[in-house]
């Protein structure tokens, strides 16, 4: 994220006091273009100042050691295009600064291979950050905002709280947590979910060009640039948004939020939905176009019977049900009134009439009709079970 043709290498702490003195002489608290990667800044201030473009530390494949930084004070600071990658960062302050009246923004900010101990972002707003491969210890992050974020193989470890927060069109593929998670109300959206989003983030973090275990990168995520792989890059993004909701899914149920969990399946399975939708248009294989017809079936009758959680909507099925045998008996038996053919309906569906039976003439029919009516109550028995155990 930063730009390291224009940085300055400071050598010592004490040009940077140097430095940090002259901003504050002249009011002017800004630090920019600034290369602190060799000097020690632990337990220093930096409340209220404009960082742009510097870096406390820096990733570089080879090195062994990981720089510390600690005791380091932002609140209120301001941050554009600053790295703190490769870092362990222990009891700093990134906290937004509720008396000075204005929102600092932490935009273009790099955690990436880093480890937060006890660290704050209290209310902080985070603009493009990316945590790919860090831990977060013991850290609060509540009421902090994170817009466009990379927290792919991040973990939340010891009493990382997040209570508050909101997460906003952020990669979490493979984030876990100790402890505490992020609910469901704390996701917006899931960068996955607009392709165009999740090019500029990759655009943003260089993708996975710094992996620890590939520092040349692969160009797997670098082919999401070429709109020629638009088509692919959707089914992935899909396919990978799906897995997401599944894993949290899970993680949700596990720890008995079962509302959290419901949600999360139902946007798992809103997700395969749209992954099968795309692969039919992409396969040129009839036997694959195919299969992934019923897979994307298989997940329209989910989504017809509520999820498992939604009553209304397996309720409206129902009643289409009913609906729909009351028009056949009234078009069939033309003399007998709409509302009692939806009556005589309504009661099949609950259960075999005879009557019903005798009137449509087929005793088939009748019975097809019962059972699917008969299912569908079973299931809406089940969901309303649910909501009584988990007393939603």
């Amino acid at each position: 994220m930063i730009d390291c043709s224009t940085l300055k290498k400071i050598p010592s702490r004490e040009d940077l006091v140097r430095i940090m003195h002259g901003c504050e002489e002249t009011g002017n608290k800004v630090l920019e273009n600034l290369d602190l990667s060799e000097c020690g800044v632990s337990n220093m201030n930096f409340d209220g100042y404009e960082i742009r473009n510097v870096a406390f530390s820096r990733y570089i494949p080879t090195r062994e050691e990981k720089k510390k930084l600690c005791n380091l004070s932002f609140v209120g600071a301001g941050m554009c295009n600053v790295s703190f990658a490769a870092a362990i960062l222990e009891r700093c302050n990134f906290d937004r600064d509720a008396g000075s009246g204005r929102e600092n923004v932490i935009e273009e900010v790099d955690f990436f291979f880093s480890e937060l101990s006890v660290c704050r972002f209290r209310n902080a707003h985070l603009k493009v950050a990316d945590f790919r491969y860090s831990v977060l210890n013991n850290c609060s992050l509540s009421g902090c905002r994170v817009e466009i974020g990379d927290f792919y193989m991040c973990a939340f470890t010891g009493t990382t709280t997040l209570l508050g927060s909101k997460f906003s069109y952020c990669s979490l593929s493979t984030l876990v947590f100790e402890h505490n998670c992020l609910k469901i109300e704390n996701i917006d959206h899931l960068v996955q979910d607009d392709y165009e989003k999740y090019r500029f983030m990759i655009g943003k973090t260089s993708g996975r060009l710094h992996n620890p275990c590939r520092p040349k990168g692969s160009g797997a995520h670098r082919r999401c640039l070429m709109e020629s792989n638009k088509l692919e890059t959707l089914s992935a993004l899909a396919r990978e948004g799906a897995s997401v909701y599944q894993a949290l899914s899970g993680a949700y149920a596990g720890k008995g939020f079962n509302r959290d969990s419901n949600i999360a399946y139902k946007r798992f399975c809103d997700r395969r939905m749209r992954y099968h939708s795309i692969e039919m248009r992409r396969e040129s294989s009839w036997r694959k176009r195919v299969k992934h017809g019923f897979d994307y079936l298989k997940h329209m009758g989910i989504w017809s019977l509520g999820y498992g959680y939604q009553w209304w909507k397996v309720m409206t099925l129902f009643l289409l049900l009913a609906l729909a045998g009351g028009l056949y008996l009234h078009l069939h038996v033309p003399e007998m009134d709409a509302m009692e053919a939806y009556a005589r309906s309504l009661n099949n569906s609950l259960g075999p009439q005879e009557s019903f039976a005798e009137q449509v003439g087929n005793f088939i029919s009748s019975s097809t009709h019962s059972a699917l009516g008969l299912l569908i109550v079973g299931f809406l028995g089940f969901i309303l079970a649910n909501k009584v155990r988990n007393n939603s």
